[in-house]
């Protein structure tokens, strides 16, 4: 299968400058992620899963290490790459469809066409007859609806999202995951997917990886050898989500630990 996107021995740090100190977020993250793949990302909080994201998405230039895709270095955004944040980021100002077009206007598309573009996401994600709607009258689920169809607009072939579910109410939140499996699975977009939720993982992923408390890496890769759709009740699910739980753990302790230890201010 061809890679994708591939990370060798990738470090990043940040100089804290209220102490002049280094912290090191990531720490030789090596990841192959195949071409069609859904790969979820889960760790402790502050491991560095948003960082990896970030520089795949060209937000955030790699400190040392290796950052490919297509076997070309990322040097920042491009349009080969959506991106879904868990905040919102809509404009105000513009309606659904407007916010759509907002990527295919700094492209040049004309008119006619990007609204085309625009009312085929929109209608992809279940927002059909709310396309001349404003952001403050839309609930959280359908904003997050128009944040997805925004990234899908400009028909990346990479799909990054940044626990994009994660403020939503339980039901709004399977919803989406069914919208976003369906859209994966007609498209064969290659996803990466971070999230807190160990079950959100199991169900959407076809890979797991794990990473360590920080300074970030990855720790192990759990293949999902579950069809889909997954049932979250079933014995074969329950068993599968016990060792993601258990590598995860583990580094949501030592996470805590360092924390406690660590220097107040």
């Amino acid at each position: 299968m061809h890679i994708k996107i591939q990370a060798r021995s990738l470090k990043k740090s940040y100089l804290i400058e209220r102490t002049g100190q280094t912290l090191l977020a990531l720490d030789g993250v090596d990841l192959d992620i195949q071409e069609g793949e859904f790969l979820c990302l889960v760790g402790p909080s502050g491991c560095g899963k948003s960082t990896f994201l970030q520089m795949v998405a060209g937000l955030e230039a790699p400190g040392e290490g290796v950052l490919n895709i297509d076997g070309q270095p990322v040097q920042g955004p491009g349009a080969d790459r959506g991106v879904v944040f868990q905040s919102y980021a809509l404009f105000p100002w513009r309606t659904v469809v407007g916010n759509i077009e907002f990527g295919l206007e700094i492209k040049g598309l004309p008119a006619p066409e990007r609204r085309s573009i625009a009312l085929k996401c929109a209608h992809m994600v279940g927002l059909k007859g709310f396309e001349n709607s404003y952001p403050n009258e839309l609930s959280g689920g359908m904003k997050q609806r128009v944040g997805i169809a925004r990234a899908l607009a400009n028909d990346p072939p990479i799909l990054l999202m940044d626990e994009p579910f994660g403020a939503l109410d339980a039901q709004t939140r399977e919803m989406l995951q069914e919208e976003l499996l369906s859209i994966w699975r007609s498209s064969k977009r290659t996803v990466i997917f971070v999230t807190h939720s160990v079950q959100e993982a199991v169900y959407l992923g076809g890979r797991i990886a794990i990473m360590t408390a920080r300074p970030g890496k990855i720790k192990t890769i759990i293949d999902v050898d579950l069809p889909y759709p997954r049932d979250v009740t079933s014995a074969a699910f329950g068993n599968l989500m016990k060792p993601v739980y258990s590598a995860l753990k583990d580094e949501v302790l030592k996470a805590a630990r360092e924390a406690a230890l660590r220097p107040a201010g």
